[in-house]
Formats: structure tokens, C-alpha cells, sequence
């Protein structure tokens, strides 16, 4: 369901281009023009008094509007902010905002239904058994069981339901599914959509960002910030990483390339040297194994070991990008694992805090799970259609998107460098069918 503009909210009348807050001026022929626009034929002082009124009055509007509308004018402003007065000035300002956008949003959507952020298919009939081929496939553990929405009171039919989301470089690949639930009973505008990723036929991979995270030891010309060329063809997906620089510090390497040091606590998402990937807390990896193809390090895990964090409990807690007084309901998006490995979990959604993200990731069946970028602007997930027929056509752009507001560029990943770091999706090469043994003429 689409987010109206908070200008919507608002019955101020306009003019000129203007918002004025004692109503508009009827224009006649004693109003001169200049310069293309109305000017009201009042006192200096007076008219002064108006403008500056409607400006002051019409900039916060405009610029709430523009941060949940326009990408990219959130993160510029909060950069520009940072770096004139400071990042604690800009984080309270930012808890200021989010907490009251929170509360307009909860009064706006007191009685709408359950938001979503795509359209389901109805569930399909279940076959019943004269339906049934005569010499069925054996079972796949993919997509998984369907979901129990964790909260019954504010989900949909379709809750829960897994459908595939066809994708990839071969028409109808089933390697990824996807449904909704709605984990906050307060909320009807929360809404986190899950995808599921069948591990067991897909590699996950990690790319570095031309500017995060943040470093001066590596060149910008060895993180070009795209998918490298030779896994185009076998590319299915993308999705965020994780947090920029300045609110944490988090580490990531590429394989023996430190581009930012852990720190030495955190959750962290890894591939090992097997292929085996991995969530868990920095200081369990450090101990396990520290021979990575990479990892990306996040604040501590949301979920080790079947167990969300005691410190969920707790809404103080600011380690998740809470509010100084409590919960920021912002847009998030996180990653989970199950506990045997083959399936990973992305999940993202609108008027989430760190609790309903994770309530949603344990309902799913994750054991283990990591908090990734948040805010409007970073979380994407985007799909990739059919390989190119012919090799002078240009890399594949994305063909679907899990968010459409906004919409990221087709290109990005692909062709346009990503500034922030992101993972991607690659299909697995089919493993050759065994041979047939000999005969018992050709062993004589």
C-alpha cells in the first residue's frame, strides 16, 4: 500500500507557489506582477511577515515529504548534516523525525488495512489424490513449510504462504520464493516481506562498495562496485548490505583484503572456504575459523543459535539503530539463516523496529540472523530475468524489484557502480549426471 505524502495530510491552502497561512490572496487588478508571480499589494513588513511564515512553515513539509519520496535526499541531507554540526546533533534530529512521522503514520493508518508491498496470488487448491501424477517427484524441502503469522490479529489470507518468484538466468527458476507478514498488532502499515533463497542451488556473494565501507587502504580502483563480468550469465538477484561506516564502525574483507576492521563484538555473515555460510556473533567466528572467502560485520546478531537477543527485550537498547528514547519504526531489512543451512532468509519492510523484524525472521524458521541497512533509501532486493541471447547485448538489468518506492535503477549492481557495499545471487552449474558403469561386454 502506497505511503501518501505528509503533504496530503495537510489542508493548507496554496498560491503562487506558496504556501500561505491565512489562506490565499484573491488576485485582481490592483495586484502587480512581478517577475511572472503575484505579489500582493500589502505593507512591506506585512507581506514580508507572510512569506517568510509560509516558508518557514512549508520547508519541514517539503522536506519530510522529499525524504520519503525522493531518493537519495534523506542520506544527502543526513551526510551534509553530520558533517557541518556533528552526527550526534544529526542522530537525535533523525529520532525527532522518525518518532513523529511514527506517530502521524499510526494515526493515519489507525483503520486502513494491513499494508503490502506486493500483490499475492490466491493460494492455489490442494491436489487431491486423483490429481496426483501417477509416479510423483521426490519431495523438495524448497520453498519451506508455510509460515504461522506470529501475529493472527493483523495478517491477511495470504500470510505466510510461500510463492515462487520466478527469476534468473533460465525462465521459471525456482530458487527463490517469497510472502508477507504483518508482525506489529499497533501497526497496520508494518509489513515485512520475506524471500527465501534455496542455498543448495544458489552461491551468495559479497561486493564492496566504491565508498563503503569506508577506507584509505584500498584503491578505488580494486572495489569497482559492480558484479564482476564473469558471473553475469549465472546472476539472479541482489540485495543490500550493511551499515555505512559512521554508525558503528563494522568491518568487512574480501578475501585476504581487510576493507574495514572487525570490531570486537558484532554479528557476522560469512562464507567459508567449503561454501558453508554462516551467522553468528564475531567472537564465535574468530574462535571457529579464519580462513573466509569474506565477511561483512553487523551489530550483534538479532538471532544466534535458535535464540532471538536478550537485548530485544530491552526497547532502550540503541544497538539496532533504536531511538535515544526507544523504538525507531523506520524501513529495515535484515538476513537470516536456518539452523541446517540451506535456506537464507531476506527480510525487509516499512514501519518496522529491530522486535517486529525479528519476530518475523523466528516465525520463518531462522536460527540465526544479522540486521542489515535501514532507513528508506538503502534496502533493495532486485531479480534478474533471462541471460542475454547475444554477447554484444550489454549485462543484464534487473527486472523486478522488491520495492517500488523507489524504484532502484535498472543498471545498479550491473553497470552503475553501487556506492555502498551489497550481496548477489548466482545460480549453481548443474552437476553433470553420473556416468553409466560398464557394461559386462566391454569389462571381458
Amino acid at each position: 500500500m502506497p505511503v501518501p505524502s505528509p503533504v496530503d495530510a495537510l489542508d493548507i491552502p496554496a498560491y503562487a507557489g506558496l504556501l500561505i497561512a491565512d489562506g490565499p490572496l484573491a488576485p485582481d487588478d490592483d495586484v502587480p506582477v512581478y517577475d511572472g508571480a503575484l505579489i500582493a499589494d500589502r505593507p512591506p513588513g506585512r507581506r514580508r511577515l507572510i512569506i517568510g511564515a509560509a516558508v518557514a512553515g512549508a520547508a519541514p513539509i517539503g522536506l519530510a515529504w522529499a525524504i520519503n519520496n525522493v531518493d537519495g535526499v534523506g542520506p544527502w541531507l543526513a551526510d551534509t548534516g553530520r558533517a557541518l554540526v556533528g552526527p550526534d546533533h544529526i542522530a537525535r534530529l533523525e529520532d525527532t523525525y522518525y518518532e513523529v512521522l511514527d506517530a502521524v503514520d499510526r494515526w493515519r493508518y489507525a483503520d486502513a488495512p494491513p499494508a503490502e508491498l506486493f500483490e499475492e496470488p490466491a493460494a492455489p487448491p490442494q491436489a487431491t489424490p486423483l490429481e496426483a501424477p501417477p509416479e510423483a517427484a521426490a519431495p523438495s524441502n524448497f520453498p519451506p513449510p508455510d509460515i504461522a503469522p506470529p501475529i493472527t490479529s493483523a495478517s491477511t489470507a495470504q500470510d505466510g504462504h510461500w510463492t515462487i518468484w520466478s527469476t534468473g538466468p533460465q525462465t521459471g527458476t525456482d530458487v527463490l520464493a517469497r510472502t508477507q507478514l504483518h508482525p506489529d498488532k499497533e501497526r497496520t502499515q508494518a509489513v515485512v516481506a520475506l524471500i527465501a533463497i534455496d542455498l543448495t542451488r544458489v552461491t551468495l556473494h559479497l561486493v564492496a562498495g566504491t565508498r563503503e565501507p569506508f577506507t584509505e587502504d584500498v584503491p578505488l580502483g580494486e572495489r569497482p562496485g559492480t558484479i564482476p563480468a564473469t558471473d553475469v550469465p549465472s546472476l539472479i538477484a541482489a540485495f543490500n548490505g550493511g551499515w555505512q561506516s559512521t554508525h558503528g564502525h563494522y568491518g568487512m574483507r574480501l578475501g585476504d583484503v581487510v576493507i574495514a576492521p572487525d570490531r570486537t563484538f558484532g554479528c557476522e555473515i560469512a562464507m567459508q572456504n567449503d561454501g558453508r555460510l554462516r551467522i553468528l556473533d564475531t567472537a564465535e567466528l574468530k574462535s571457529a575459523d579464519s580462513s573466509l572467502r569474506w565477511s561483512r560485520q553487523t551489530p550483534p546478531c538479532l538471532m544466534n543459535n535458535g535464540l532471538p537477543a536478550k537485548q530485544l527485550s530491552n526497547i532502550e537498547s540503541t544497538r539496532w539503530g533504536s531511538a535515544i528514547g526507544g523504538n525507531t519504526i523506520v524501513r529495515r531489512s535484515a538476513v537470516g539463516i536456518d539452523a541446517a543451512g540451506e535456506v537464507l532468509y531476506y527480510a525487509a519492510g516499512d514501519s518496522l523496529s529491530a522486535q517486529t523484524l525479528t519476530l518475523a525472521l523466528n516465525a520463518a524458521g531462522a536460527s540465526a540472523a544479522a540486521m542489515l541497512d535501514i532507513n528508506w533509501s538503502y534496502p533493495k532486493f532486485v531479480t534478474y530475468g533471462p541471460a542475454a541471447p547475444h554477447a554484444d547485448t550489454p549485462p543484464p538489468v534487473a527486472s523486478d524489484s522488491l520495492f517500488k518506492h523507489p524504484l532502484p535503477a535498472p543498471t545498479l549492481y550491473t553497470q552503475t557502480p553501487a556506492t555502498r557495499d551489497f550481496f548477489y545471487l548466482t545460480l549453481n552449474a548443474p552437476m553433470a549426471a553420473p556416468s553409466a558403469p560398464p557394461s559386462a561386454e566391454a569389462t571381458l
